[in-house]
């Protein structure tokens, strides 16, 4: 992992940097990180395909760590670690590896305590419409 370049001869960018805001979502992660990059599509696509382009440009650049600023939850740093791990799903075992600060691992089990008493759901309302319609 020396060099300007990679055995590739891609450009070797060992660090990448987004600054991203509370409303953040996993399509704008993705075209941030496109856009670190460089990447010309980083406007177009949805969330999936931005990942797909972003995925692209860091495992040949050799990226191996992703600053995310002004975060405001564990699911963005987990997007980093199932990309780069080659993860498909986010799961509790891979949430549980990030860690937080005081103050976000309380709000984490403040979270999982009402998604345990069912006082939180996942299910959107058309979600749950389109499932009471194919039942």
């Amino acid at each position: 992992m020396h060099g300007e370049h990679t055995a590739g001869a891609h450009l070797r960018v060992p660090v990448a940097y987004l600054a991203l805001t509370s409303s953040t979502t996993m399509r704008s992660l993705n075209s941030a990180l496109c856009r670190f990059f460089d990447h010309p599509g980083w406007r177009k696509g949805n969330a999936s395909l931005l990942a797909d382009r972003a995925t692209d440009c860091v495992l040949p650049c050799q990226t191996r760590l992703i600053m995310i600023d002004e975060v405001h939850g564990p699911v963005l740093v987990a997007w980093c670690r199932i990309r780069i791990t080659g993860t498909e799903q986010l799961t509790v075992e891979l949430l549980d590896q990030i860690r937080n600060d005081e103050a976000a691992e309380q709000a984490r089990r403040e979270l999982a305590t009402a998604f345990e008493r069912g006082l939180l759901t996942t299910r959107t309302p058309a979600t749950t419409a389109r499932e009471a319609r194919a039942a």
